[in-house]
């Protein structure tokens, strides 16, 4: 571990997700290598990782993790980097397969806005919110992570996503904490459709009126720990859809009707660009 402890050690700037996958992975190879990685020769690492994993994906992240390492060391990855790849060409031939199998699975807009009247009508408030916000601003899990003030001056925290609950019905979304704030920055979306300042208003009223309140939270106010957002939240989408999912479905039904201005308004929300999101999640496309 501790060639691994002296590369994170100089590279602090991994978020805490890359950081445990590199971990992960590297335990995992180096438990079967008699030398440390730096020392290994690249056929062996190549035979080790192709054992750990039947997935292309899996076994591309492990080398990925493996290339990062040994460059720090200065030590050669010209076969680790030519066999990923290879497995990049496997990833997008899975990839198209999947793609396929959802376009014809994934609900249409309709169903998802029937998905939305029923929350209301049943009173399920949270799930309407967490829903709705999903839907029209195309947001990632991590963006629902959201605490809710009365006020703008209480909207302090520079790292907390905060939904204002004005006394005049106007909503007011601020986004600090999300996946690619690094490139895009704070967002602010404003808003004030009736049946969304509804569901909010009560939502504050089932969890006993006094802010701050956690929009993912259990029990009394206990905001749940990041690593649980997406299955909170996947219990609350229809047939347990995730936010990619949801995602993918809005830019395929997007881009079919040619509407651009739309897709760049999607691309302002989630925070990313129009290329990547046809790229990444247009179920028709493929990467030849």
């Amino acid at each position: 571990m501790s060639e691994l402890n002296d590369y994170l050690e100089n590279n602090k700037q991994l978020s805490k997700h890359t950081v445990l996958g590199y971990t992960k992975a590297y335990d995992k190879v180096t438990d079967l290598l008699d030398v440390p990685l730096a020392e290994a020769k690249q056929k062996d690492i190549l035979e080790i990782v192709k054992t750990l994993s039947e997935s292309p994906n899996s076994v591309s992240q492990y080398i990925n993790a493996v290339i990062q390492v040994r460059r720090f060391y200065d030590v050669a990855v010209d076969k680790l980097i030519k066999e990923r790849e290879r497995l990049q060409i496997k990833i997008q031939e899975v990839k198209d397969s999947v793609n396929k199998d959802k376009k014809d699975n994934l609900p249409n807009a309709s169903e998802l806005k029937k998905w939305l009247n029923k929350l209301y009508s049943e009173d399920r408030w949270r799930d309407y919110i967490i829903n709705y916000i999903l839907i029209t601003f195309n947001t990632r899990n991590k963006d629902l992570d959201i605490v809710l003030v009365d006020h703008k001056r209480k909207a302090k925290d520079k790292n907390t996503n905060y939904l204002i609950v004005r006394p005049s019905g106007r909503l007011e979304l601020i986004r600090r904490n999300y996946k690619t704030v690094g490139n895009y920055g704070e967002k602010i979306n404003v808003f004030s459709n009736k049946k969304i300042i509804h569901a909010v208003r009560e939502f504050v009223a089932e969890q006993g009126g006094e802010y701050p309140i956690y929009l993912l939270s259990t029990g009394k106010n206990k905001r749940i720990d990041e690593t649980s957002i997406a299955k909170f939240i996947r219990a609350r989408t229809l047939n347990g859809l995730s936010e990619s999912d949801i995602n993918k479905m809005q830019v395929t039904t997007i881009d079919k009707v040619g509407d651009f201005k739309q897709l760049k308004k999607m691309s302002k929300n989630r925070g990313t660009s129009v290329d990547n999101l046809i790229t990444e999640y247009h179920l028709n496309f493929k990467n030849k």
